[in-house]
Parts: C-alpha cells; structure tokens; sequence
C-alpha cells in the first residue's frame, strides 16, 4: 500500500505550489493519513490546480476533511476531485460546496461522486457515496459563486438523488452563465423524466455552452424525455457547436429523432418519419462542426435521407458513424450514401465503421464510386469494414485513387 506523504516542510516551500497531484486509487489509505494529506494542502495558499484521485478508498469523513482543508486554497483555478465509491455523504458535500464560494477563481471543475457498482440496480448499500437531495442542495448552492467556471465535469452516476435534488443541481448551475463546457454523468440511475425535463430547461440558460454532453448509460428514458432534450439542444443554436449524448444496450423506436443530435451510443432504430422530424430540429444549430452517430442502425433508404442532411449542414466539418457489430438483418449500401455525403460544401474528415457487419457490395453499383466528385476541402476519409464480406476490397481499390487526400485509411 502507498503511504500518503507527509512533507517536512522547514522553509514553508508549500505555501507557494501552484500545482499538486495526488493519486492513491484504490489504495485504501486510512483516516489518519488523509489528515495528514488535507494538513499539506492547508498550507498550499498560491495553489491553481489541484487534482486529488481518492476512488474506492471507503474513507470515513471523506468530504469533510478534504472540503476543510480545499478552502484554503483560495487561488486555485483548476480542481479535480475523484471520490468515487467511497462514504461520501451529505455533511462532506456541505464542505465540498463551501469549496466553491471560498475558491471563486475556479474555472475548470472535474468532480466525481459516482457510487459503488451494486448487484442490485434498486439496492442502495450504505457504503456508497450518499449525498442525497440535501448534498445536491448544497452542491447546487455552492456552484453559483463560481462565476467564473468555463468547463464542469460533474459525474452522479448511481446516486440516489430524487427530483429535487436535481431541480437544486440543475438551477445552480444554470447560474454559472461563463459556462463553455458540462458534462453531467448519470449513468445507472432512477432519475425521472420530469427531472430530466427540468435539466434541460436549466441547461438551455447557458447562452455561453458550446459543448453539451449527457451520459444515461443504462438509464430509463421515455420517448417524450428525448424530445424535451431535442429541444432543449435547438434551443442552444447560438452557441452549441458539440453535443455527446449515450444510452448505449437502451432500446427505443420513434424517440431516437432526438437522440442523435452528434453523439449516439444504442443499437436502435428510428424509421424514416422519424429521421426527417430530427433533421428538422438539429438545422436550427447552424454552428454544428462535428457530428456523430455511435450504434444508431439506418436502414438504406434512411442513411441516403441522412446523407442529404448532413450535406447541407452549413458548419459541418467532421462526422463519424460507428455501427461495429449490430447484427443488423440488412446489407448496409456505403456507396450510395457516400453519393449524398459527399456533396457537402463543408465536410472535411469522414470516419465510418462497420465492421462485423453485413456489406452490400453489388459491382454495378459499386462502380457508382468512380461518378463522385469528391470535394476538395476533403482531407480525411476512414473506413472500418473489417469481417463484413471478402468483396470488400474493391472499396479500398476504388477509394484508393481519391489521391488528393491528406488522409486515406481503408481497412478489410
């Protein structure tokens, strides 16, 4: 086991750091030696960045003690806090909120409080990190007074947290209106649809947010939720540029129009109607740059409707589709959606995998690759077609004379 250091420290050398790190990750260090740790960064007074990884230590008084000590470091611009699976609990998010209105020169915040992984999704040991909707209360009290915050990574995955502890998280946050970045992690959670309702409705306050991500990794969504979150991103127009959103191994139909704004994590299908009410919404977003769609199976008539789309996204610059192992029943015709990609006026980088899958690779319409006129802010094309047919290598043979590339990867 490591042994948290405790610096003899004769000409107060710490009181002018500007930068500590400190990882014990499943270490299991005790009480007495995190004491020790919060005493050391107590006298750190010039400190700007600090990144503390303390996940799976089960330490009693977690928050409390780091909170106490934190707050002195009044200066720190960068904070990295990782204190997941441990007894985190409502009393140590009081201190860690008091973290935020003592240290208002924070702009980029990374905090961690996701729980203990558990057998059972509806059971809730109480070992885990347990905030509740008291710890989201202070959290979303604390997080106003840092003003000057440009980037948050908050990750509440497994957390038993109700609606109002939500509404207290997503109000404080929409205060925080320098705001560029935000991740929110609610993977494996019970949240309610109305919660996630009023998070967007927060989140759209953002007039600065030009990169939105939302993990509901094995979290229940209904379809109208997807459409609130639709919404709630054509709302962000002016600013949004980038938005992840993953729910992978969940099934839906009619809701995925609202999934795939640039990210997608879910073998799904949608339908065609579907697709055009998406398409209507992200054209709002005429600020898009980069767009992708991760294990959101198209049928062929579908990827052509999408390929149309995507051309006339006026920003658009990058888009990758990643559709690796789907199974899907139908053979998937790359070429006639490479004909409407391909007619973008601004598309720069394409990236498509689709290995393990089923390839349609009729010559006579393969042959078709030969009329495309491939645009010449072009500069990236990548093609994973790996285990989907042997004939597959006519595509790297046809793709391969696309000499004004800067960047051609087409793999079998």
């Amino acid at each position: 086991m490591k042994e948290v250091i405790i610096i003899e420290d004769e000409y107060d050398c710490l009181s002018i750091l500007q930068e500590f790190n400190i990882n014990q990750q499943y270490e299991k260090i005790s009480t007495s030696q995190l004491k020790n740790l919060a005493s050391n960064i107590r006298r750190m007074k010039d400190l700007k960045q600090l990144n503390i990884i303390l996940n799976r230590n089960q330490i009693q008084d977690l928050g409390q003690i780091l909170g106490q000590s934190i707050q002195y470091c009044s200066k720190l611009q960068k904070l990295k806090l990782d204190l997941s699976d441990n007894n985190l609990n409502q009393a140590g998010m009081f201190e860690i909120s008091k973290i935020f209105k003592k240290c208002q020169q924070i702009s980029d915040l990374y905090l961690n409080l996701k729980q203990l992984q558990i057998k059972s999704f509806y059971q809730y040991p109480s070992s885990a990190n347990q905030i509740g909707e008291k710890g989201a209360q202070y959290f979303g009290q604390g997080i106003i007074h840092c003003q000057n915050l440009m980037s948050l990574y908050l990750d509440l995955s497994e957390i038993d947290i109700n609606h109002e502890g939500f509404c207290w998280i997503g109000s404080g946050i929409s205060l925080c209106q320098n705001l560029q970045r935000l991740c929110l992690q609610i993977t494996n959670s019970r949240i309610s649809q109305q919660s996630v309702h009023e998070l967007m409705k927060d989140f759209c306050k953002l007039k600065m947010l030009s990169n939105l991500e939302i993990d509901f990794y094995n979290t229940f969504i209904s379809n109208n939720t997807f459409i609130e979150i639709g919404n709630g991103v054509s709302r962000l127009q002016g600013s949004i540029q980038q938005f992840f959103l993953t729910t992978k191994y969940l099934k839906f139909t009619f809701a995925q129009k609202e999934l795939n704004i640039l990210k997608m994590y879910s073998y799904a299908e949608i339908g065609i109607q579907a697709l055009q009410e998406f398409q209507l919404l992200i054209t709002k977003c005429i600020l898009l740059t980069e767009f992708s769609l991760y294990y959101l199976f198209f049928t062929n008539k579908e990827l052509e409707c999408l390929g149309k789309f995507l051309a006339n996204l006026p920003s658009l610059q990058s888009f990758n589709y990643i559709l690796n192992s789907s199974n899907n029943y139908e053979k998937t015709n790359i070429i006639s959606f490479m004909r409407e990609i391909t007619s973008s006026k601004s598309l720069q980088n394409i990236n498509i995998d689709m290995r393990n899958n089923q390839i349609y690779h009729d010559i006579s319409n393969l042959n078709l690759i030969y009329e495309l006129s491939f645009p010449l802010q072009l500069k990236s094309l990548n093609l994973q077609l790996q285990s989907c047919s042997s004939d597959c290598i006519c595509y790297k043979k046809v793709f391969s004379s696309l000499d004004h590339l800067s960047q051609l990867e087409v793999k079998y």
